[in-house]
């Protein structure tokens, strides 16, 4: 018994043992458990700040008042907790608004002004922005419309590499780094995807493989280099701004354009050299010929197809981003010309624009449903406030060190600072910063922590405060290392395409790079302030506008050419019955075989194209007007009195393809379309059900899979065509649709098959129901031990999905009394993805929470009860997740408890 006992700790054994008795164990006490469950790590490092800030007190004496020694004290114990994490860093982040006025350093009013401020302001306008522009999936546009420029025809690795790159780069410029990894790395691994190489094969050193490599890694560190570019594009350059502005009240302060013509140049040069880099070490001379096979244009056109036209939202969107860089450009330019902000009188800021311009989102509609503005206020619930929570902590301790006088303790013990060469000030803690921000992950943190410290060291040196401010807070950028360093590794790494070891030779290199830059590029901000007092504080940074000269922005998106009408004399308009029916009749003669005695054959198909498209124009708009509630409504009414819905779905392979992409959006606008307050779509896709059966039917065709799958999924809007397919044979041919080879139509047979089970939740809930025992074995079998990474990933999330949802409640309560169910989740529970773990935890949770779990689960669970705890001991989240915590400590206590037991 006892070395059963010892295989099962033996990390290279099976996770699932053969299930046996459970082995006896003897039962520790309750309060012994607790006493374990209260002195943890975790336990440890909550006391370690209080423990340090005491020690400090009573250690450490000061000349003069006592308030000096307590700041630092109070520093210690914030940077503990900052460092180790022990409690959530926004709630360290607020910690200064108790220990301020307990300790004596100031206020309570005093310290809670710290955190509200023009720069704080800024942050929370800058952030609504950002929402409303991933809200209407305008970044993505970008992407796509930038990266179809660079792809090259043949494929060019390196040009499409600094396109994917460039974009990131440019929108990380507008918004925070994490946010931009996040939404780019999808769009990026999505044209990887396209690849024969797939994560799983990280060894692979084929020019495929370190294409794949050279893109991830590249849309890693591009994020970051680009936030380096504006004021608003990363929390450090805010976080140096408002410690400017708190430590030199009587310095002008760095404004927008300011930081822009000394952060654009730095970072440009930064992000070259990265993709220098990528390029030498990944990027080979047989590169072009291995990817031509796989990678086009195609693949991005269509990406960026299914976008469909830019809609009014959009484009307010654009213009209001637009008008704020251009009022933050211009609100303060040169002493010669003021900017704007003079008629003002100096008293509006950057956050005044920013917040003005959110605002604007608010008041204007989006043009979709009535009354609905561009933005809500349920959006602007996921604002990032830990970063604003932060900046304001750095703007509490700035302020702190100087009221309290520590600011001039620490200048006394630096004298041997003076000595320092002024040309190695920079390179030196720039080299120090980028060191220090490996190992702490936030490199918002490491600034808030090592800039009031270089604030009291140039003083010491006799040097412009921003020498060193700046250098600091570049240098906490230069995180590309270690998984530590930014949550932007993290993101690339969890795709599976790169290895550690890729990351420490390409980071290393860009990390002396980018030392190497700023170090050549400081001596511009001023003149050598060894040699001249440094009390114009703001001046030097000033000076290094003159340095660079602004490019031209190029436009990024093309414009819809507008459509001009032929001829002098225009015929009477036609109205959208007429157009339906001329439709109906064109359709009716492109259903006959091709006949080559009829010449004007392709004179009426490129007639039925063009209807098809002002069908189109109709119900969606375009560049003039908006849709007319009106119209809509006759021309819904005629397309569906007769089969014009039957025959463009069985005319559509004779289609040219921007016709059968204009067909895809009509169909899939007429299903929501309404009639008197009625979905007339429903009733006659009732009455003419075995039209689903083509569209399912597509997925078999490569060139008309993904117009049928859309049609498909919006058709299944409907109960009564949902539950068709449910029910119908058809269902089960989406487990091989899903795994078909070409990703772009197993993505969307899956998205279909998402839809079909969880839309309309009491129909699903009767299907599972009804067809349990060959459903789930499927499923099982198919998906979630799939060999196909995507597959697995996408089925587990859903089957977390579907067991979740409380119309399931009977089917989750099957499913996880299933042993080989269990057997699976555990597995999958193992995965070396982490996006994986995640979701199997999720499904996992369920089978430990019943509390009428059969003899063979308990079995199970408690013979892998040591592998599973040392699991979840080390099991986290990107991001903190207070409910994914409490579930897990849910889990981890239903395990420790079951051998009790049993």
């Amino acid at each position: 018994m006892t070395n059963d006992h010892h295989n099962s700790d033996d990390p290279k054994s099976p996770l699932l043992l053969p299930v046996t008795d459970p082995p006896v164990e003897p039962s520790s006490s309750s309060s012994a458990s607790c006493l374990v469950s209260l002195f943890t790590l975790k336990t440890v490092y909550v006391l370690l700040g209080p423990l340090l800030c005491a020690v400090v007190c009573l250690c450490v004496k000061f000349d003069g008042s006592v308030s000096s020694r307590n700041m630092l004290g109070v520093l210690a114990w914030v940077f503990a907790w900052w460092l180790t994490e022990a409690v959530p860093m926004p709630i360290t982040s607020i910690a200064p608004l108790f220990l301020f006025p307990l300790f004596g350093i100031a206020s309570a009013d005093t310290v809670a002004h710290s955190y509200m401020d023009d720069v704080i302001t800024l942050i929370i306008g800058s952030f609504i922005l950002v929402l409303a522009v991933e809200r209407y999936n305008v970044h993505r546009r970008l992407a796509l419309n930038i990266t179809l420029r660079f792809c090259g025809d043949p494929v060019n690795p390196p040009l499409l590499l600094l396109g994917i790159c460039g974009t990131t780069f440019f929108v990380s410029m507008w918004m925070h780094n994490v946010a931009c990894a996040v939404m780019m790395m999808p769009v990026a691994t999505g044209i990887l995807q396209r690849l024969p190489v797939g994560p799983t094969q990280q060894s692979s050193s084929t020019p495929v493989g370190n294409f794949c490599r050279a893109v991830v890694l590249g849309v890693t560190y591009a994020a970051p280099i680009g936030g380096m570019a504006t004021l608003t594009g990363t929390g450090v350059n805010l976080i140096l701004v408002a410690m400017w502005k708190s430590s030199f009240r009587e310095a002008k302060p760095i404004g927008f354009n300011t930081w822009f013509f000394f952060g654009f140049p730095l970072a440009l040069l930064i992000f070259l050299a990265l993709w220098a880099i990528l390029c030498l070490f990944y990027l080979s001379r047989g590169s072009s010929q291995a990817l031509s096979a796989y990678l086009d244009k195609a693949h991005l056109k269509r990406e960026l197809d299914l976008l469909g036209p830019m809609t009014f939202a959009e484009k307010m969107i654009l213009a209001v981003f637009g008008m704020l860089i251009a009022l933050w450009m211009t609100r303060s330019i040169t002493d010669d010309i003021p900017g704007w902000g003079a008629l003002f009188n100096g008293r509006v800021g950057d956050g005044t624009v920013s917040v003005m311009m959110a605002t604007l989102l608010f008041i204007i509609p989006n043009m979709k449903q009535k009354g609905e503005k561009l933005m809500d206020w349920n959006e602007c619930k996921k604002l990032q406030w830990n970063i604003i929570l932060l900046i304001g902590a750095g703007f509490a301790i700035a302020d702190g060190v100087q009221s309290s006088g520590l600011a001039d303790k620490l200048s006394e013990t630096l004298d041997f600072l003076e000595q320092v060469p002024y040309l190695a000030i920079a390179p030196a803690v720039c080299f120090m910063s980028a060191i220090i921000t490996e190992v702490i992950t936030s490199n918002d943190a490491t600034a808030t922590l090592l800039l009031p410290i270089l604030i009291q060291m140039a003083k010491t040196m006799h040097v412009h405060p921003l020498i060193l401010m700046v250098s600091g807070a570049i240098g906490s950028q230069f995180a590309f290392m270690l998984l530590t360093g930014t949550p932007t590794n993290i993101v690339g790494f969890t795709t599976g395409y790169i290895q550690m070891k890729d990351m420490i030779k390409t980071g290393l290199l860009l990390k002396i790079a980018g030392i190497a830059i700023l170090s050549f590029l400081m001596p511009t901000l001023g003149k050598n302030p060894k040699a001249e007092r440094w009390s114009r504080r703001a001046e030097a940074l000033a000076t290094c506008c003159a340095t660079y000269t602004s490019a031209a922005t190029a436009n990024l998106f093309d414009r819809s050419p507008s459509i001009k009408m032929k001829g002098l004399f225009k015929s009477k308009p036609r109205t959208p019955v007429d157009i339906v029916r001329q439709t109906r009749d064109l359709l009716i003669y492109a259903e006959r075989s091709p006949d080559s005695r009829e010449s004007k054959r392709e004179e009426k198909m490129a007639e039925l194209c063009k209807n098809i498209r002002e069908l189109k124009s109709i119900l969606y708009g375009n560049s003039e007007s908006e849709p007319v509630s009106e119209a809509c409504a006759q021309l819904t009414q005629e397309f569906f009195r007769e089969n014009t819905l039957k025959l463009l779905i069985t005319c559509l392979p004779k289609l040219n393809l921007e016709a059968r992409k204009d067909a895809t959006q009509v169909v899939a606008n007429l299903q929501r379309q309404q009639v008197q307050s009625r979905l007339i779509a429903s009733d006659y896709l009732e009455a003419n059900i075995d039209l689903m059966d083509i569209l399912i039917a597509g997925y078999e065709n490569t060139d008309m899979a993904l117009h049928y799958g859309a049609m498909l999924r919006e058709c299944i809007r409907h109960q009564t065509v949902a539950r068709y397919v449910l029910e119908s044979q058809h269902m089960k041919k989406f487990f091989d649709y899903i795994q078909l080879p070409n990703f772009d139509i197993a993505a969307d047979a899956a998205a279909t098959f998402k839809e079909l089970l969880t839309r309309h939740k009491s129909t699903v809930a009767e299907f599972l129901s009804k067809n349990y025992d060959w459903f789930f074995a499927e499923y099982n079998s198919k998906l979630l031990e799939s060999t196909n990474y995507i597959t697995r990933r996408q089925a587990v999330k859903l089957l977390g999905d579907i067991l979740l949802d409380r119309s399931n409640s009977a089917v989750m309560t099957k499913y996880v009394s299933s042993r080989d169910n269990l057997r699976i989740l555990m597995n999958l529970l193992r995965e070396s993805s982490k996006s994986i773990q995640i979701e199997a935890f999720h499904v996992f949770k369920l089978f430990a929470a019943n509390q009428n779990k059969p003899a063979d689960i308990v079995s199970i669970l408690v013979a892998n009860k040591s592998k599973l705890l040392r699991l979840f001991a080390d099991f986290k989240t990107d991001k903190e997740d207070e409910q994914f915590e409490a579930d897990k400590a849910q889990v981890v206590k239903e395990i420790a408890a079951l051998e009790t037991r049993a």
